[in-house]
């Protein structure tokens, strides 16, 4: 039953309980009602209508204006036996007074909102359960920060890896654990939260790792090392001493960190003995070209 007691002037309205909310009869359908008018038609009498049942084509003409939230059709117990009734929230009770043309219907409106602000929007005060954590288990305080952290974990997720991504973290913890993670014992709580952080979780982008080896091709041009034709001279190379240089680097690193580099290393060096070769190669031509002017060439090198 409902602790509700309403009424408006000489009105006192039969309570419908639905939800734990307050709503009033409008009507009962048939003419099997053998209430008397002012009972039958409560919000009616309330609002002063000489017919009360005028209000039923008030509420027709505007059908379309009521949500769910505000009028419903139940089966309810009469006089005339088992009948649909149509009900009305007070938000609903509100609606028809705006459509009133009585002369209380401001008054009736404003009663309405009255009680909407006293009883039903206004949160009434329920203590909180008191929880225990179990003997030995993790404290009351430890189990709400990994449930945040589940939580958190996974509503960044799309909503169809919700579901899974939860059951995910929790099944985690209890197979690292054996137990619940309400059993776990307090001395293991950084260790369910680290379990949980590190989780991989299905929908979850994570972040590529960054790379070990480092060696961008900045490394030659802030003090334009690359030549005019856009490629690294032999010039350029020998001005960096070779264990500087980025590949030896490289290579160093990686046999540093137990990888077998032998082959590539053999392949690098033979590389620049053959590039130093071509190098004094061509100097040498250059140099004897240039020194034979009567031929009317010149060779910049």
């Amino acid at each position: 039953m409902t602790a509700f007691a309403l009424s408006f002037r000489d009105t006192k309205f039969d309570i419908i309980d639905r939800n734990g909310q307050p709503w009033l009869r409008l009507f009962q359908n048939g003419s099997a009602c053998k209430l008397p008018l002012k009972r039958g038609f409560q919000i009616g009498s309330a609002l002063e209508y000489a017919d009360p049942s005028m209000l039923v084509r008030v509420y027709s003409r505007n059908a379309d204006e009521f949500t769910d939230a505000m009028t419903a059709l139940i089966e309810m117990e009469t006089n005339g036996g088992k009948q649909q009734v149509r009900i009305f929230s007070l938000r609903g009770c509100h609606l028809l007074a705006m459509l009133a043309r009585t002369q209380v219907a401001k008054e009736f409106r404003k009663w309405v909102l009255d009680i909407l602000d006293r009883e039903v929007v206004a949160p009434k005060f329920r203590p909180e359960k008191t929880r225990k954590a179990l003997p030995g288990g993790l404290t009351v305080e430890q189990q709400d920060a990994i449930k945040a952290l589940v939580k958190s974990r996974v509503e960044v997720l799309p909503h169809d890896k919700q579901a899974k991504a939860a059951i995910t973290c929790w099944s985690a913890v209890k197979s690292k654990f054996g137990v619940s993670y309400k059993e776990v014992p307090a001395t293991n709580f950084c260790d369910v939260l680290s379990l949980v952080a590190r989780l991989p979780l299905d929908g979850e982008l994570l972040k590529a790792p960054k790379g070990k080896y480092h060696f961008p091709l900045e490394f030659w041009q802030p003090t334009n090392r690359i030549g005019r034709s856009g490629w690294i001279t032999w010039t350029e190379l020998t001005r960096i001493e070779s264990a500087d240089l980025p590949l030896s680097n490289l290579l160093s690193r990686l046999a540093a960190d137990g990888h077998d580099v032998e082959g590539a290393r053999v392949e690098y060096r033979a590389m620049r003995l053959l590039l130093e070769s071509m190098h004094w190669t061509i100097a040498d031509i250059a140099a004897r070209v240039n020194a034979i002017p009567r031929l009317g060439l010149s060779v910049a090198f």
